[in-house]
């Protein structure tokens, strides 16, 4: 992603790619990420829009084979419908809370429970891939050229 930049400003561009290198955590927070996630006063006041195709920093395998694992898993239309998640907005799902101790409680005393709602930790990156300022979008064509925030600022990156 950053040498997609680089090369684009080479050749005079004025915009850049959306992120789509993202990092791991960022796959399984579910409905909770800021608003102006990667915010830059200047470029970016309202934040740079995700894409959820690539994960970054995929360097411990422990975290990176756990992530893959709810990816293939979660593709499974029978597995999914097995998910039972909550509507509630107001807490991060326990399995979603990877790598805390109530997290791996959970997963080691009760299997079932934890199989089941951890498709929800991805909600709703697999029907609406991207994200910018607070909403979610199914495909680039839906994402507005300016922000829907209160500075209407241009969306100065390019989507795939």
């Amino acid at each position: 992603e950053d040498m997609l930049n680089v090369e684009l400003w080479m050749a005079n561009a004025t915009k850049a790619w959306c992120k789509f290198d993202l990092e791991p955590d960022t796959y399984l927070t579910r409905f909770w990420i800021t608003k102006k996630i990667y915010a830059d006063p200047r470029w970016y006041p309202d934040g740079v829009p995700l894409m959820f195709f690539s994960v970054h920093n995929t360097k411990r395998f422990d975290r990176t084979d756990k992530l893959l694992t709810i990816f293939a898993r979660c593709t499974d239309p029978n597995f999914v419908n097995q998910s039972s998640c909550s509507t509630s907005l107001t807490a991060l799902p326990t399995p979603c809370q990877m790598e805390s101790l109530k997290e791996e409680e959970e997963r080691l005393q009760r299997p079932e429970e934890y199989a089941a709602d951890i498709c929800c930790c991805l909600q709703p990156r697999q029907e609406q891939h991207i994200y910018w300022a607070g909403n979610w979008y199914s495909s680039k064509e839906q994402v507005p050229l300016r922000s829907p925030l209160e500075s209407h600022a241009p969306r100065r990156c390019i989507l795939i």
